[in-house]
């Protein structure tokens, strides 16, 4: 028995992407806006080809992520618990010292 190597080619390309960010804090709010991909209408991530002499085959991956966004994102840090200082955190707590621990 005896098998033949057929001539395939394969080729495969990516789009590439593309986005800006911009944001202001302070300690307790976090404001963030970021802008992708704005002048791509397609949702097109990806195309894969491939020949041989019996076929042809094309594949297009498409996703969320390669389409054209603005995002915009509004965070509020609040405190809560027991407030601790410098030199204060968990286990910095006054007390005996552990011999295991030394």
């Amino acid at each position: 028995m005896s098998f033949t190597v057929v001539a395939e080619r394969s080729s495969a390309s990516t789009i590439a992407s593309r986005s800006a960010s911009a944001g202001w804090a302070n300690s307790v709010w976090n404001i963030r806006l970021t802008a992708a991909n704005l002048f791509r209408t397609s949702w097109d991530a990806s195309d894969r080809f491939t020949e041989a002499p019996l076929f042809k085959e094309r594949r297009t991956y498409l996703t969320n992520q390669s389409h054209a966004c603005i995002r915009f994102s509004v965070t509020y840090t609040f405190g809560y618990g027991k407030k601790v200082q410098r030199g204060n955190e968990i286990g910095e707590q006054g007390g005996a010292s552990s011999a295991i621990m030394k």
